[in-house]
């Protein structure tokens, strides 16, 4: 098994050693926690069964894995993953440092969820080493996949944290079957790193990789967000849904690497399309710099009518 020699920078790099099919790489970890949704991420089992901690927060028992996947051409696709040092045990060998994280990553391919037929499967060594077992960064890295004909299929990425014998799993639903669906797409930040979510905050410049639509004209619209939420459905009310309003549209060029940069409007989303006349593409949104997460008292007012009556 290979094992790639570790660079040091103010923010850790990953080493990386390859398994079967897996080809590590080196990629400059970000400062800035990004929100992962459209997958499902599941935590540490907690033991003794009354810790259940992780359930509302990131504690000490969950384990933090984020993960994506980024079609770069017809037949091969990049798997991106983040953890961060917090969530990993790092051991030395006695006598004070330098400590050692040592977590193997794998992926697996099924057809569908609870389908047993394994289509491919890979995994790789995430090893890292530091002075401050306590500090926490983000360790970024990816594996390449190379797709046969299956287009469409369930993949299962596993972080296996060898130090405490826990790990944390994320699932991913891949569609290659339409052209130009947002897995074509890769948001990356002003310095290259790639994101895990696909909300940014107003004014933010993204880089977006799309090596497959490599200078041709994409399609774009952006929309204006809802301003508030709908009725909680125990209501019974008759209020009208929300509506999202196409506010612009114009027409953009993909250079001939494969990217574009786009800045972010004060709100609404960005739909990236490569034919007008499919719905089918990536967006990005750009919501408040908090967003998912419920961190101001303004954020709190919304929810609060899913959990009160009228007459509270």
């Amino acid at each position: 098994m290979m094992v790639l020699s570790v660079l040091r920078w103010p923010v850790r790099l990953l080493a990386l050693g390859s398994g079967r099919s897996a080809a590590g790489k080196l990629l400059l970890p970000t400062a800035a926690a990004c929100c992962f949704f459209s997958n499902c991420v599941s935590y540490v089992p907690v033991a003794g069964g009354d810790n259940f901690a992780y359930l509302y927060g990131k504690g000490a028992a969950a384990m933090r894995l984020q993960a994506r996947i980024y079609h770069s051409s017809d037949k091969r696709s990049v798997i991106y993953f983040k953890l961060r040092t917090q969530d990993l045990l790092y051991k030395s060998a006695g006598g004070g440092g330098p400590f050692h994280a040592k977590v193997i990553l794998k992926y697996e391919a099924y057809p569908a969820i609870g389908d047993p037929q394994l289509l491919d499967s890979a995994s790789t060594w995430v090893k890292d080493t530091s002075t401050d077992p306590t500090e926490d960064k983000e360790l970024i890295g990816s594996m390449d996949m190379k797709r046969n004909d299956q287009r469409s299929f369930v993949l299962k990425v596993t972080a296996h944290d060898l130090n405490r014998e826990a790990e944390s799993t994320v699932f991913i639903a891949v569609d290659g079957s339409v052209v130009g669906n947002r897995q074509d797409f890769l948001p990356l930040s002003e310095k290259g790193v790639p994101l895990f979510g696909d909300n940014v905050e107003p004014g933010s410049r993204v880089h977006i990789l799309c090596e497959q639509y490599a200078s041709r004209t994409l399609y774009v619209q952006h929309f204006d967000g809802p301003m508030k939420l709908p009725a909680p459905v125990f209501t019974g009310s008759s209020e009208v849904p929300p509506v999202v309003k196409l506010d612009s549209s114009y027409t953009l060029l993909v250079d001939a690497v494969g990217n574009f940069t786009f800045t972010a409007g004060a709100g609404g989303f960005d739909h990236f399309r490569t034919d007008s006349s499919s719905t089918a593409g990536y967006t990005l949104f750009t919501f408040t710099d908090t967003y998912p997460a419920v961190r101001t008292t303004h954020d709190m007012v919304a929810p609060l009518r899913y959990v009160t009556s009228l007459q509270e």
